[in-house]
């Protein structure tokens, strides 16, 4: 494909720049959504599974991921508040994992929101560092970030 042919379905960057951020950020949604549900109830399993899908997301999609850590402020403001909303829907997500291990007693953080912000943050650079033919596979390292953000959110054992 032709950069040319690009205008055949998009009317501008901006266009490209919007459903690039909006289509990875859906998928990494509904990746995570479906790990949690899966995870069983334990806010511990949550966070591991939470954790461990959204690493393996940006393992495996490094480019669209690093596009849409570093590109946001391109956007204009319609579109970034797309983007935001969908990127805020994610962090809730999280967010609502550490609070009620918070609240169970299962995790004794005093810092639920910052805890928060960290697991999301570190998980978001693998994009940067992450390659197939490294000494981790995708499993193994989202194995090693579940198990970091558990230690983040100082996950007491059962």
């Amino acid at each position: 494909m032709t950069a040319a042919s690009l205008y055949h379905h998009f009317s501008n960057k901006q266009d490209i720049l919007r459903s690039i951020l909006v289509l990875t950020l859906q998928d990494v949604l509904a990746v995570t959504r479906v790990a949690v549900l899966r995870s069983g109830g334990s806010p511990a399993g949550q966070l591991s599974a939470l954790t461990a899908a959204w690493v393996e997301f940006h393992a495996e999609h490094r480019v669209p991921a690093l596009v849409s850590a570093a590109e946001m402020r391109y956007l204009d403001a319609a579109d970034r508040s797309v983007v935001v909303a969908l990127r805020d829907e994610q962090e809730l997500m999280f967010r609502q994992v550490v609070e009620h291990g918070v609240e169970t007693g299962a995790f004794g953080t005093p810092d639920p929101h910052h805890a928060t912000r960290a697991i999301i943050n570190m998980g978001t650079a693998v994009s940067s560092w992450f390659r197939p033919d490294g000494s981790l596979t995708v499993g193994e390292v989202g194995l090693v970030y579940a198990r970091l953000a558990l230690a983040l959110v100082e996950a007491r054992r059962a």
